[in-house]
């Protein structure tokens, strides 16, 4: 047995726990569908070991469950408060914006209590990778009490991490195929998004809302639905394993949250600017190039990071189309981690949080730059005003 290697015994009656994690494996096919899927089983299995860990789990659970719905509600109410008085800031007139607020709870209607959520939710979100990082450090990557936990064990599981899944390929492989295959996503769809957001400034009336009831219905089609089609076709015309074509699937996918942020950034351009440089002569291209580029371009990176995060955690598109090694992305290496008989925990666990820093470091960086040149921008229209 490795380093870093678990068995899996079956010499006892499964737990209620264990048949659960059967039956998630017999929907997925064997694997998880997203590679948030990758990190929730990986923490649904270590909770299982500890004792009590039903109730655990089912606490964790119906916190998710309660806390997804009253972020929806506060984020309604937050955008109702800040609809500008020409009413058009989430496509409601300022009558049916308040609506919107009148429907809410007035205990809801405080600043505290909103943050004191999104705090809370921010807990739960990172609870689960508080969880990985300790089985990252931890001997064989398990949490069982007494379970040695400490730097060695680190830098065994960081090795192991970095040498990859057994029979592939090391993890620098894998991560430069998905930061390839998300940037060229991620590019296109910002690039369409922003483009199509733009035309629907001077779309109006009904032709506006039929349009982005549309945009807004794709959301509701599940992923998974594509993935067999999606194989089949790739199959049947020879492109299996190619990563552009999950490229063009990604900048696909992404489309219609692309158009939906985009459609948000450009309302911080009043219109009248836009007629002002039609009247005096600029073409729609000349005004997007000179007007709307300049003036949404933190904006647009913002939309870009989140375009860019989403497609370097996915997973099940991405293990449908890509069946050669060297062509797989992180997400689908890091689930190689497990075989039918035996699981490294350790190099799971660390290429999970190698996974997440790859992507936080540059996350954080350019959210601090975005910060700091917006708080520059308003010090120095502000100065302007004053002098």
């Amino acid at each position: 047995m490795g380093m870093g290697t678990v068995w899996v015994r079956r010499n006892r009656p499964p737990s209620p726990g264990v048949l659960a994690f059967d039956q998630i494996k017999i929907l997925t096919n064997g694997g998880p569908g997203t590679a948030s899927e990758v990190v929730a089983i990986y923490v649904y299995r270590q909770a299982f070991v500890l004792r009590e860990r039903e109730l655990a789990s089912a606490a964790t659970l119906v916190a998710w469950a309660i806390t997804g719905p009253i972020m929806v509600v506060l984020v309604l109410w937050q955008r109702a408060r800040e609809h500008e008085p020409e009413g058009e800031a989430v496509g409601m007139r300022m009558g049916e914006s308040r609506s919107v607020a009148r429907l809410l709870p007035g205990s809801l209607m405080t600043r505290p209590l909103s943050t004191g959520a999104l705090l809370g939710w921010l807990v739960l979100s990172v609870g689960p990778l508080a969880i990985i990082c300790l089985g990252a450090a931890s001997e064989r990557g398990s949490l069982v009490w007494g379970t040695k936990v400490g730097w060695v064990q680190l830098q065994e599981n960081l090795a192991l991490a970095f040498r990859g899944p057994p029979f592939g390929e090391g993890f620098w492989k894998y991560a430069t195929n998905s930061l390839l295959i998300a940037l060229a996503a991620a590019a296109i769809s910002l690039t369409l998004g922003f483009m199509a957001a733009y035309w629907l400034r001077y779309v109006t009336g009904v032709r506006r809302r039929l349009v982005l009831g549309v945009v807004i219905m794709a959301f509701a089609i599940p992923g998974i639905m594509a993935w067999i089609p999606a194989h089949e076709l790739a199959s049947r015309i020879g492109v299996l394993s190619q990563s552009w074509v999950l490229t063009i699937l990604y900048a696909a996918g992404l489309a219609p949250m692309s158009v939906i942020l985009a459609d948000a950034a450009l309302r911080s351009i009043p219109r009248g600017v836009l007629e002002s440089a039609s009247l005096d002569g600029a073409s729609v291209g000349r005004s997007f190039r000179l007007i709307v580029i300049p003036g949404v371009r933190w904006q647009a990176i913002a939309v870009g990071t989140i375009l860019l995060l989403q497609c370097w955690s996915e997973f099940g598109l991405a293990s449908v189309l890509l069946r050669r090694q060297e062509v797989q992305t992180l997400p689908v290496a890091i689930s190689q981690f497990r075989g039918q008989f035996q699981t490294n925990q350790g190099g799971e666990a660390a290429s999970i949080v190698l996974s997440v820093v790859c992507v936080l470091v540059p996350a954080l960086a350019v959210s601090l730059i975005a910060w700091g040149r917006s708080t520059y921008d308003g010090w120095e229209e502000r100065r302007r005003a004053e002098g």
